[in-house]
Parts: structure tokens; sequence; C-alpha cells
């Protein structure tokens, strides 16, 4: 089955994130827009929520900006600097543990 016969959704509340992108004339656009969604819902459903750093650099990617390559060492280096980056304070998708 090819990729586009397939109708996996995600999880109605991360679909919102990315619906600038619904409509874009890109299919390749549209395909990321979807498989972000699709992640980003994943970590709802485990109750996890995801950091402003994540979407941005999700929508970067989802433009074209960036290379699913990048956006896998940004994600490493803002890890790596616990969460902390330039432009972007908020925290990781981990849930809060008590100390």
């Amino acid at each position: 089955m090819s990729r586009q016969d397939q109708t996996v959704r995600a999880p109605k509340a991360a679909r919102g994130i990315f619906a600038e992108f619904k409509d874009d004339p890109d299919p390749e656009v549209r395909q990321r827009a979807s498989d972000w969604s699709f992640a980003i819902g994943l970590q709802d459903v485990d109750l996890l929520s995801v950091s402003q750093f994540l979407i941005d650099t999700a929508k970067r990617n989802i433009r074209g900006e960036i290379t699913r390559e990048e956006v896998a060492r940004l994600i490493e280096e803002y890890h790596s600097m616990g969460g902390r980056r330039k432009g972007h304070s908020d925290k990781s998708s981990t849930p809060e543990t008590p100390t």
C-alpha cells in the first residue's frame, strides 16, 4: 500500500497545530504536516506535552526549510542543553516528576 493510500489520522488535539498546512498545494507539505500531527498526537495520547521549540522546528520542516536530519540534530542539541535554546525556554515533552 502506498503512503497516499493510508488513512491514519492523528488524534484530534494534534490536528489543529498544523492546520495552516492542510490545504497547501504541495502534497509533500501536506504529508509532512500529517506526519508531524500524528507524531505529536502520540505524545498527547500518553498525556505528554511537546515544547514550543518542537512545534516551531516541525513547522520549519513542513515548509521544507530544514530536513529530517537537521530536525534530529536540532532536537538533540536542544535536549543536551536541558531544553534551553535561543528564543526557547520551555521544557521538554517529558512529564515532571517530583524530586
